[in-house]
């Protein structure tokens, strides 16, 4: 039996490779197959009882989730294929929130990468040769 969950909330920013449904079934040209990455909602993979099957004597429990998550492209080791169910995978009861500090530079966690972008404010074109 998987170990017990209780109400949970994280405040964190995740940055990490999850694969896309659409590229898996477009590498394994199987439109009826079950390859899937569960969707942003699923990037995180919950171990313990929840409840969502029933299993949990406290009934349904929730995981509240306040940060950003990234997906940077498909992992590495892990590739098997998304499923739902008991024993595999029993999801909570999923919150979701954007944490609003990360709107602030000065907020951000540790070793958030940082993106630059140039904005052209003239350009003109030579016609002669």
């Amino acid at each position: 039996m998987a170990r017990l969950a209780d109400d949970t909330t994280i405040n964190a920013a995740i940055l990490a490779g999850t694969a896309t449904t659409v590229a898996e079934r477009q590498i394994f040209n199987d439109l009826a197959s079950d390859l899937q990455s569960g969707g942003v909602h699923n990037m995180m993979r919950f171990h313990e009882e929840w409840g969502a099957n029933n299993g949990h004597p406290n009934g349904i429990q929730p995981y509240n989730y306040r940060g950003s998550l990234v997906s940077l492209d498909r992992p590495l080791h892990a590739f098997g294929s998304f499923r739902v169910g008991q024993p595999t995978y029993n999801p909570p009861l999923r919150q979701w929130r954007f944490e609003e500090n990360f709107r602030q530079i000065s907020k951000l966690p540790p070793l958030t990468p940082r993106f630059v972008y140039i904005k052209q404010e003239n350009f003109t074109r030579d016609f002669e040769q």
